[in-house]
């Protein structure tokens, strides 16, 4: 292409010995992670849909970065192109064929099975902890609500194992609300699929009507449902509710919150139109929402530079995002909280799930930590992240005496 313009990708720093790299990987994953000299970072961002080849060649001149033949920065144009990197007609079509097969779909299939985890039903159950499920959660009140991390089980078990020690009876629920982290921004908040989820456990069916009436109030809701083709953290949910209450299950609706949710969320119409739309869909239900996110993620292998001597800091970091949810649920601290720290990498990567599980929970929902671990992640370069389990509850309502008003305990 004669202008070429890298696509929207996630771009990280990685340094092998005295080697230094710039890596790339594709939150669309229609690329497979390529990892390019750190002397091409400079290149790729002149790669913005302005500047001719010539123009990018001229510019990497006059700023001393590198000297490189025409024929040489066409031809890694033009690598750059075959392999799906560039926004240009390639990628487009490739794409399109994509998206259309997708939507064409009845059933949303497992991606990261084999992968990620198990597609072995037994060898699933064996590294899943066994769930218990209660009338009555921590202090006695009803669960709404959770927080659950989406890393392998290896090294989530730990985390998940309180957790589903306390879970709500199927019984007591209308309908479990997925609000799961998406890494890719997308152009919109929120990504909706009224798919079910098939799972190496069973399929995990959805609430349609529940579905239906949201895209009702939010026709752009299902603009980019493609993102959900590939996202891990709505698979792992569903997997994960498919072992807790297996086939006879309560529907269950998958939402995608995309990083621009924090994009002064505030403001944003969108986030506002869709936080009208959930309260009156699910207004008069009995809901257990179920939020995948995770917190800090440190290290190499998330493009810094924080080591072993950091980690006392990073879980004191975690614990301030964890005050939004404890003990009492607060979306205005939410707000603040889970804005980030300068000094350690901005926001958790969970921000836009646990904001949005702020907004939405009952007024009065009270969050209890089950467990919080800062884990080390699977890959050859070091990075830890932060796990945690809550359980958010509803406080119970009972009369004093005789004509007293309601009070809650």
């Amino acid at each position: 292409m004669e202008r070429p313009k890298l696509r929207r990708i996630h771009r990280s720093s990685l340094r092998r010995g005295e080697e230094a790299l710039v890596v790339l990987r594709d939150p669309l994953l229609l690329c497979e992670p390529v990892a390019v000299d750190a002397q091409f970072g400079s290149l790729l961002d002149l790669m913005d849909g302005r500047r001719t080849v010539e123009q990018i060649r001229q510019t990497l001149m006059f700023q001393g970065v590198a000297v490189v033949s025409i024929v040489e920065l066409r031809a890694f144009v033009q690598d750059l192109s075959a392999d799906g990197w560039l926004e240009d007609e390639r990628f487009r079509r490739r794409w399109e064929e994509i998206h259309t097969s997708f939507l064409k779909q009845a059933v949303r299939e497992p991606y990261h099975a084999g992968v990620i985890y198990s597609e072995t039903p037994e060898d699933l159950r064996r590294s899943l902890p066994p769930p218990k499920l209660c009338a009555s959660g921590p202090g006695g009140d009803v669960v709404v609500g959770v927080v659950c991390p989406y890393q392998p089980f290896e090294i989530s078990r730990n985390v998940l194992r309180p957790l589903f020690a306390q879970l709500p009876l199927p019984t007591q629920v209308d309908c479990v609300v997925v609000i799961a982290t998406d890494h890719f921004p997308g152009l919109m908040p929120y990504a909706l699929t009224a798919k079910p989820y098939r799972t190496p456990l069973g399929t995990v069916r959805v609430d349609a009507g529940c579905c239906a009436d949201l895209i009702r109030r939010v026709p752009w809701l299902t603009r980019e449902e493609t993102r959900h083709r590939t996202a891990l953290t709505t698979e792992m949910a569903a997997l994960l509710l498919r072992h807790v209450y297996g086939g006879e299950g309560p529907p269950v609706v998958s939402l995608l919150c995309g990083q621009n949710v924090l994009a002064g969320s505030d403001e944003s119409d969108e986030v506002e139109e869709m936080m009208a739309a959930i309260e009156a869909v699910f207004g008069g239900l009995r809901v257990l929402w179920w939020a995948m996110a995770e917190l800090s993620h440190v290290g190499p292998a998330y493009g810094d530079e924080l080591g072993v001597a950091d980690l006392d800091d990073v879980r004191r970091l975690d614990r301030t995002y964890l005050d939004a949810f404890l003990p009492a649920v607060s979306p205005g601290r939410a707000a603040t909280c889970l804005g980030g720290s300068t000094q350690l990498g901005g926001p958790p990567t969970g921000a836009p799930s646990l904001v949005t599980l702020a907004k939405v929970v009952p007024v009065g929902t009270l969050g209890h930590l089950a467990a919080y671990e800062l884990v080390p992640v699977p890959g050859p370069t070091p990075g830890w992240a932060g796990l945690c389990g809550v359980h958010l509850t509803k406080q119970r309502r009972i009369r004093a005496g005789p004509g007293a008003e309601p009070l809650f305990v």
